[in-house]
């Protein structure tokens, strides 16, 4: 950690410009050696590895806080009961529904919401947090599932996309590392994660309950894929319901472009 000759704000110790005011505040230290930087960014085989890996230990993460959180004794009292489930149901449908207005990504302390840069996007997303919640009310658990697992995919997608520009940036030498130390993720992404996995995991939950199913939430969420979707006379297993919400949202972003 260093700080700014100029204006005294706080650095990491490979920033050659200051965020904040522009200042050069020197080559990089020996821990942040630039030569090994870039050959490290250079590596495709490594960055694909480093994306890879968070992917798995994200989804690790998932199974085990939804096990752990099942056989909790302090949670027992709001996991054992439909009834609270379901508000938190709708809870995390509400959390998918304001993470659209909420920076997804910060320049410079800057917010710039999925709103703000994609309206016809965002949109798609509110009309699928509606599924979720209309999904919790009217018992129809399977399309809180897709809803959910739609939201979780495009996470995954957006961070992959954003671990890749990252790389980019950094191959652009000096002034590519100061872009990249710019830029961050916001609030709005952690959100969209957390509505996701509120989402698949109540799902799954109220399912359990409601089936006393004994192989556990994963087994759960497992047999609600193979539910049958009725929306307008079209009929489909939820999992193919949430191809279906993963392509259409993709269209939309790549119609942007």
């Amino acid at each position: 950690m260093k700080y700014c000759s100029q204006c005294g704000e706080p650095l990491s110790d490979d920033c050659l410009f200051c965020i904040k005011c522009g200042h050069k505040v020197g080559a990089p230290g020996p821990s942040a050696d630039y030569n090994n930087v870039n050959s490290v960014n250079r590596d495709p085989q490594l960055s694909m590895q480093s994306v890879k890996e968070t992917t798995s230990n994200v989804a690790n993460q998932f199974v085990s806080g939804v096990n752990n959180a099942v056989n909790s004794q302090q949670a027992q009292g709001i996991l054992g009961d439909p009834d609270k489930l379901i508000k938190i149901g709708y809870g995390g449908a509400i959390l998918a529904a304001v993470s659209v207005f909420v920076p997804i990504i910060k320049v410079i302390g800057i917010g710039v919401s999925t709103m703000d840069t994609d309206p016809i996007t965002a949109v798609v997303f509110l009309l699928i947090a509606g599924l979720a919640g209309y999904g919790f009310y009217s018992g129809k658990y399977s399309m809180a599932l897709a809803a959910g697992q739609t939201y979780l995919v495009m996470a995954i997608l957006f961070f992959i996309g954003y671990q890749s520009k990252m790389h980019e940036a950094a191959k652009d030498g000096f002034f590519g590392q100061m872009v990249g130390s710019a830029v961050s993720l916001g609030a709005g992404f952690y959100l969209f994660i957390l509505a996701s996995i509120v989402l698949i995991a109540v799902a799954g939950l109220i399912h359990k309950l409601k089936t006393n199913n004994v192989s556990g939430v994963v087994g759960s969420i497992v047999e609600l894929e193979k539910e049958i979707i009725e929306l307008k006379n079209v009929k489909m297993p939820a999992w193919v319901c949430s191809v279906v919400l993963i392509v259409v949202s993709m269209i939309t972003i790549a119609f942007k472009k």
